[in-house]
């Protein structure tokens, strides 16, 4: 109620249901207070992280910069890459090397497969890869969550696991934003619906297009590195931790209004939700393979902090 006071209501009538399942008592009553001690004091340690300060973003001019996608607008994620972390020492601990020189036969191998793949319209995309992309235009935080809670259901496991799980998978959201945001505007790197309107300037006119846009739009941030890339890594390092690597099939759903009605995404193999997550943003025409590639790795290294450095008793392995 502290972070969403409009939501009191709801946040109210899921409390008391939640409750009804605890016995009346003493414990219970003691259990609540604990509780809200407990959320007052992160309250109160948050409460200059910076994550609530707003900055005006204006990127460097030039080829290889970022700009705003007309459909998505600026940023406003630049005071993010400033916000105190929750279990890395610093930042830009994990901070990838930079992005590849656009001049290169790697940027060069990327661009055209975005340009081939990832536009508004594509003839090599197929549907499945179509609905994966708009799969991942849901809220990642909602989506996330809705993962681990069917990981957590499809493996029995005690409380203790499971609030230790729910512990890790929040700590690497967070850590992971922080990582990814404060790499993003280091490096300010152009999305690929900049960079394929500009390609006969970096010496490939054979790739240009004036008028190419990606199929989903551009978020208002830059390229490099690819947060939902490094979120679902880190994500599904924790879940492996307290759960597997293997479990039994789970079934995501996608209930955004830009999903494909019907279309979901179904596991056994933990790592194959990670793989969705970056993929589904090539897919999209808005990140380039060697970014998600990259992204991938420096997300397994926060969600290998996050458990190294929090409370793991009692875990597998």
């Amino acid at each position: 109620m502290s972070l969403f006071p409009s939501e009191q209501a709801a946040l109210d009538a899921a409390l008391a249901n939640s409750l009804l399942q605890v016995p009346d008592g003493e414990k219970k009553e003691e259990g609540i207070a604990v509780g809200v001690e407990v959320a007052a004091q992160i309250v109160a340690l948050r409460a200059n992280d910076g994550s609530n300060v707003g900055l005006p973003y204006t990127p460097p001019v030039g080829l290889g910069f970022w700009q705003p996608d007309p459909r998505t607008g600026a940023s406003p994620f630049l005071s993010w890459k400033d916000v105190t972390p929750w279990t890395l020492e610093i930042a830009d601990q994990f901070r990838v090397g930079p992005p590849p020189s656009i001049y290169g036969d790697l940027f060069a191998s990327d661009l055209a497969e975005m340009k081939a793949i990832g536009g508004t319209t594509s003839s090599i995309r197929t549907t499945e890869q179509t609905n994966i992309a708009k799969f991942a235009t849901d809220n990642p935080v909602a989506q996330y969550n809705r993962l681990a809670r069917l990981v957590a259901e499809a493996v029995p496991s005690d409380l203790e696991i499971n609030a230790r799980a729910f512990a890790h998978v929040s700590l690497s959201l967070a850590d992971a934003f922080i990582s990814s945001f404060e790499g993003k505007f280091t490096y300010h790197f152009w999305r690929p619906w900049t960079a394929i309107r500009n390609a006969a300037a970096i010496g490939h006119p054979e790739l240009e297009d004036l008028s190419w846009l990606s199929l989903i739009p551009t978020p208002p941030h830059p390229e490099y590195p690819a947060n939902h890339a490094v979120q679902s890594a880190a994500i599904v390092t924790a879940l492996k931790h307290s759960y597997g690597e293997d479990i039994p099939p789970v079934t995501l759903t996608c209930p955004a209004a830009s999903c494909t009605p019907g279309f979901t995404v179904t596991s056994g193999h933990l790592d194959d939700f990670r793989a969705l997550f970056g993929l589904a943003r090539i897919y999209g025409g808005i990140h380039y393979r060697n970014t998600i590639d990259l992204s991938w790795g420096q997300g397994d290294a926060v969600g290998e902090k996050v458990i190294s450095t929090s409370y793991t008793h009692g875990a597998p392995g």
